[in-house]
């Protein structure tokens, strides 16, 4: 995936994406190499990251990474 020209603006196959997802959420082993492809496997990451609740820097650590900028 890593040669792949666009890999996070290109979307994955949606019926891919959820199935993926589901996949997950029941706690099944996802073979990304083996049941999706590249396009797919980056935008359920892409999608995953969306939905965390406070994202991958959280409110609390805001405070400390203005302070680190500064």
């Amino acid at each position: 995936g890593m040669t792949q020209e666009g890999l996070f603006r290109v979307n994955g196959s949606m019926k891919m994406v959820e199935q993926l997802r589901l996949q997950y959420e029941r706690g099944e082993e996802v073979e990304l190499v083996k049941d999706g492809d590249v396009y797919s496997a980056a935008s359920l990451l892409k999608l995953f990251l969306r939905e965390l609740p406070d994202g991958i820097i959280t409110s609390a650590l805001h405070p400390r990474f203005i302070q680190l900028y500064q």
